[in-house]
């Protein structure tokens, strides 16, 4: 799926976010490294597909991001939530 448009604004703590096809990211994300950075994207990406943080989710970024518990790990090192 495409996004229907992308933003980048300060959302708190939070790194990303998704709401009816308009995909948000933090300002901040862009301090992280590549490999993180990869990890935010991919899973906002994912929530254009699957809404919720359920079983099906997980599955879908796992598929297209074997590694995600540990990049969801770093992330999470720097702060922040659902990432």
């Amino acid at each position: 799926m495409v996004p229907r448009r992308i933003e980048v604004r300060d959302l708190g703590y939070r790194w990303g976010s998704c709401s009816r096809g308009v995909v948000y990211f933090h300002w901040r994300v862009m301090q992280l490294s590549p490999w993180l950075v990869e990890h935010v994207v991919a899973h906002e990406v994912a929530h254009l597909r699957e809404k919720q943080h359920g079983p099906t989710f997980w599955r879908l970024l796992k598929r297209v991001m074997p590694d995600c518990e540990n990049r969801r790990n770093a992330v999470a090192a720097f702060g922040g939530r659902d990432a």
